[in-house]
């Protein structure tokens, strides 16, 4: 669980292992090759174009809502808590 303005927010198991990394990696960059990998267990990253890295974060963010800002795009190298 998350919480937003107060309220408790339900994540999917996907989205609170991205808090979770996030939080253990703050103010670090976390490509998405890194995040394909750790998180959703693909051993050759490289070779998939997907977008469902950048979906699930949009997701969380939507979730988070005003705490969502903290989670920075950067571009062409992924994304950073900066919380």
């Amino acid at each position: 669980m998350a919480r937003r303005n107060g309220a408790e927010v339900a994540l999917t198991p996907r989205e609170f292992e991205l808090c979770a990394l996030f939080a253990a990696e703050k103010g670090r960059i976390l490509g998405r090759r890194r995040l394909l990998r750790e998180l959703w267990g693909f051993s050759q990253p490289d070779r998939i174009e997907t977008r469902t890295v950048d979906m699930h974060i949009a997701k969380l963010r939507k979730k988070l809502g005003d705490a969502a800002a903290r989670i920075e795009t950067v571009r062409g190298e992924g994304y950073r808590f900066s919380g």
